[in-house]
């Protein structure tokens, strides 16, 4: 099974349909370091559950889907994260309230639509 991939380091499904049961279980695989979902029609927020165990995240691409809303809390915990990128999408919310604070090793952010 796909989540028991717990040593997968890089992940890549651009432009793949991702079924939301994949980003509630993401945390399984807790030793990514990078994540590309460009363009796999993502849709409504992203769930608070999954993202907390990704401590060891570097990478995250989640530009041109269709994410809407706040980031969720839990984001804060990716504190390995270094590069962002959630061009294209319809997140709304305050950046100096959101979780991405707490993000100090974040080096490149995007959020351009």
């Amino acid at each position: 099974e796909f989540y028991n991939l717990t040593n997968l380091e890089e992940l890549f499904l651009d432009i793949t349909y991702i079924p939301e049961s994949l980003l509630l279980h993401i945390g399984a695989l807790s030793s990514l370091k990078i994540l590309s979902l460009n363009r796999c029609k993502l849709s409504g927020t992203l769930p608070d559950d999954g993202w907390c165990e990704l401590g060891k995240l570097e990478q995250l691409y989640l530009s041109k889907n269709e994410l809407v809303g706040i980031l969720p809390p839990c984001m804060r915990n990716l504190t390995s994260l270094l590069v962002m990128d959630l061009s294209s999408n319809q997140l709304t919310g305050n950046i100096a309230s959101s979780p991405l604070v707490h993000l100090i090793s974040l080096q490149y952010l995007s959020f351009f639509k």
